[in-house]
């Protein structure tokens, strides 16, 4: 049960960075309408540029990770015999119950989520050539 639990995490965590760079990316080319998705990352990349690219992208992980664990807790929260068996297991090991995880992965959410996304946003905005 729980390999399944990290696999659709890790899944969910994937979407979430992919859906939040497209999003970074969006506001980008709203600033540089002359660049295109294709051009980005390409091989012969400055310094600067490929270092603001690599912040636009990595900078959303850890709050897309706190994010996908926090859907995936509440999507298997919300089916009765996966919550049972959760509940059984997180009372042989205190500090893992539900709601104790959830608080858990809402402050690092809080932490990481906001201050990604903003630093993504602020390489797009300084990232003015793709080359």
């Amino acid at each position: 049960m729980n390999l399944c639990l990290l696999f659709l995490s890790f899944t969910i965590w994937a979407a979430t960075i992919y859906f939040l760079f497209r999003l970074v990316w969006l506001f980008h080319v709203t600033l540089y309408p002359g660049h295109r998705l294709s051009d980005f990352g390409q091989p012969g990349i400055g310094v600067r540029s490929a270092l603001l690219s690599v912040l636009m992208v990595v900078s959303l992980f850890p709050g897309s990770g706190a994010t996908a664990f926090m859907i995936t807790n509440s999507m298997f929260w919300f089916i009765p015999q996966l919550r049972k068996i959760f509940v059984d297991e997180a009372e042989k090991y205190p500090g893992t119950d539900y709601h104790f995880t959830m608080r858990k992965l809402a402050t690092i959410w809080l932490w990481t989520f906001p201050s990604g996304v903003t630093v993504s946003l602020i390489a797009a905005v300084m990232l003015k050539r793709l080359n």
